[in-house]
């Protein structure tokens, strides 16, 4: 069923510079070779074009030597450069910063699956707020200007309930009481008051000490452009701690999952006639089987704590040994948020999908003390 719903159709993926996101694109390549087009969405750098942001920060990954090695690296570039179609989408911009032709191959997207994020828990609030929350509206409020009608698959998380306990019903969409616009103008809305306390006497005299302990008796230039370093810290510090005492305060233990579910708010809100899906998986770890086993990109969430504990260099494993630990592989999400695309609801509906391992599979944390035991 997978395959005939993605034979011939044209697939736009968010997030293809991400770690789930270039995940998507390989087992697009590696195991639908039905699939029409592949348009690739990348945000064009100051430093890089997008064509060569592909190149550098997609293709050249780990993740497709597998697909490499069963095809030969020629017939893998053949299969890149035809299926493969580079679009540049800045979520940061109202109507994406599409050019004419960026915005033809957008309405002509049969499938768009939003994976792009800011992943971390720690990031500063504006930037959570430009991309997973007013990074979402603005895909969907462009489809809708546009008048396309694609499967729209938006990737969220299953920590969209924030800090709840109890049975929390799935009565869509869960409404905490709260508005994703007034919050997305709060979160975005911080960084120039940041900026402005940053430059405060006070503040500056504090950098300048600081940086004079740095670098000494250096001349003026060094010391202005450390002290412009350290107040760019400064502020950078002071969004992130905002963020995560403006998610708490909300009900919510991080900025991520706060930012992620009134995305979720948002994209319900908006899609009008668009078919949704909302994928929500647990915690993205490496992978089982594809496109190799422990695949990773980059030390995730629970992988530093395990190889710390299985390496000897943390002396205890925290946690109620019964207490349970939400890990999922990156392969059981690809395959899950790929089955959701193949199936879309009814136009004008939306349906909400949990990728985790429920009560059916819990993973539990003595499995993964006696797991990190037997591997050192």
């Amino acid at each position: 069923m997978i395959r005939e719903a993605f034979a011939g159709k044209t697939v736009l993926i968010t997030g293809t510079t991400g770690y789930l996101g270039k995940s998507l694109v390989e087992k697009l390549l590696r195991s639908l070779p039905e699939v029409g087009r592949i348009n690739v969405a990348i945000r064009a750098s100051a430093r890089r074009p997008a064509r060569e942001r592909l190149e550098r920060e997609v293709l050249s990954s780990p993740c497709f030597k597998t697909l490499k090695s069963e095809i030969g690296e020629e017939a893998f570039q053949k299969l890149a450069a035809e299926k493969l179609h580079v679009v540049e989408i800045d979520l940061g911009r109202d109507g994406l910063g599409l050019s004419d032709e960026g915005r033809a191959e957008l309405n002509a997207s049969d499938i768009v699956i939003a994976s792009a994020a800011a992943v971390e828990f720690d990031n500063p609030a504006d930037l959570s707020a430009q991309t997973n929350l007013l990074g979402a509206a603005r895909l969907v409020e462009t489809l809708r200007a546009a008048g396309a009608r694609p499967h729209l698959v938006h990737v969220s998380t299953a920590y969209v309930g924030g800090m709840l306990r109890g049975l929390v019903k799935e009565t869509l969409p869960l409404d905490p009481g709260l508005n994703w616009r007034h919050e997305a103008e709060v979160l975005a809305g911080l960084r120039p008051v940041v900026e402005e306390e940053s430059r405060r006497p006070e503040v500056l005299n504090k950098l300048r000490r600081e940086a004079r302990s740095r670098v000494g008796t250096a001349g003026v230039p060094t010391m202005a452009r450390t002290v412009e370093r350290l107040r760019d810290r400064w502020v950078k510090d002071r969004l992130v701690e905002r963020g995560r005492a403006h998610a708490r305060a909300m009900g919510f233990s991080d900025i991520y999952g706060f930012t992620k579910a009134m995305a979720e708010y948002a994209v319900v809100e908006l899609h009008g006639e668009i078919p949704l899906s909302i994928a929500r998986p647990a915690i993205v770890e490496s992978a089982a089987k594809e496109p190799f086993p422990g695949w990773l990109e980059g030390f995730r969430m629970a992988e530093p704590i395990i190889l710390a504990y299985g390496r000897g260099v943390l002396q205890d494993f925290s946690g109620l040994p019964d207490g349970l630990l939400d890990i999922i592989p990156l392969d059981y999400v690809v395959n899950a948020v790929l089955a959701i695309a193949a199936s879309p609801p009814p136009a004008g509906e939306h349906r909400v999908y949990q990728v985790a391992s429920g009560t059916r599979n819990p993973l539990r944390v003595r499995r993964i003390y006696d797991e990190a035991l037997g591997a050192s």
